[in-house]
């Protein structure tokens, strides 16, 4: 049965569906989604299983910029062999760039009619095919909502519509929920930064509050921040674990990372702390550099 009773492909449609139990090795599929331990610490799969989250960082993943099936699947390869548990990968418009750039279509096209006005289907079929293809393999997917500042641009409505098509198509998957990335940045070239902060703040907790209250499978929500993942909306509460991005001041960001992971380990309400951006663009390899020079220069 569907609300909307003229659609055919939708409504009083009639069949059946044979359900057995799971027998092979994928970890997802064989212990479970993956949620917050009852200790407020640690990650853990349905059963219990202690989950360690390492991540690798796909922001346009969905995009023809990592062509489908060749480059995506061969870069998955890569990542389950050298361990990776995690794939964060953006949903909807990008970072560093208009919402409708080339940049960000895929194989069907742009994600958005112009003006937010409706999402084009064939374009998430696109995007089904990758995320069914990270958990087949036994890869989480983590989806990232959008980039934070477009919820002024589409306002709080259009943002709760997007999430409920994301909800929709993807909640029965073993996935995790970021609402945003860099949730309470302003638009770059925004003529309100402050003005913007403060409305994309309280946005994101009202998005929260309402991803949490259409999630019936519950799966666990965090936000990318600026900084302090919980101090990007006004209900830390809302959020099941606490994510950060601590710098990309290559070494000097070694005190500001131990500082924030230990504030965030004593905050409450209690909830595991994670480093959303630890390797991100050559952060901690500031070696690489001046090995290069060195082994590139004439001797002595």
């Amino acid at each position: 049965m569907s609300s909307d009773t003229k659609n055919p492909d939708l409504h009083d449609r009639r069949g059946e569906i044979e359900v057995s139990p799971y027998q092979g090795d994928n970890p997802l599929l064989k212990r479970g989604t993956i949620r917050v331990a009852a200790n407020g610490r640690h990650f853990e799969h349905a059963d219990g299983t202690p989950f360690f989250w390492l991540a690798d960082t796909w922001w346009m993943g969905r995009c023809k910029r990592l062509r489908w099936p060749r480059d995506f699947q061969s870069l998955l390869v890569d990542r389950v062999q050298k361990g990776f548990t995690l794939v964060q990968i953006i949903a909807s418009p990008h970072p560093d760039m208009p919402a409708r750039d080339p940049r960000g279509a895929n194989e069907a096209g742009q994600m958005w009619e112009a003006n937010f006005a409706r999402i084009n289907p064939r374009y998430y079929g696109m995007a089904d095919a990758r995320i069914q293809y990270l958990v087949e393999h036994g890869l989480v997917p983590c989806i990232v909502g959008c980039w934070g500042y477009y919820l002024p641009q589409k306002g709080v409505a259009k943002i709760k519509q997007h999430w409920s098509n994301l909800v929709a198509r993807w909640s029965g998957l073993p996935v995790m929920w970021c609402l945003a990335g860099e949730g309470m940045m302003p638009y770059y070239l925004s003529k309100t930064p402050k003005e913007d902060a403060a409305l994309q703040k309280q946005g994101w907790t009202e998005v929260a509050r309402y991803v949490r209250g259409i999630d019936a499978y519950r799966h666990a929500i965090t936000i990318h921040p600026t900084g302090v993942g919980r101090d990007q909306v006004e209900d830390p509460g809302l959020l099941d674990f606490d994510m950060l991005q601590t710098g990309h001041s290559d070494r000097a960001s070694y005190a500001k990372t131990v500082n924030l992971v230990t504030d965030g380990v004593a905050r409450q309400p209690r909830m595991p702390v994670l480093e959303g951006e630890v390797n991100y663009q050559g952060i901690v390899e500031a070696d690489r550099q001046e090995v290069s020079a060195l082994f590139s220069g004439r001797p002595c």
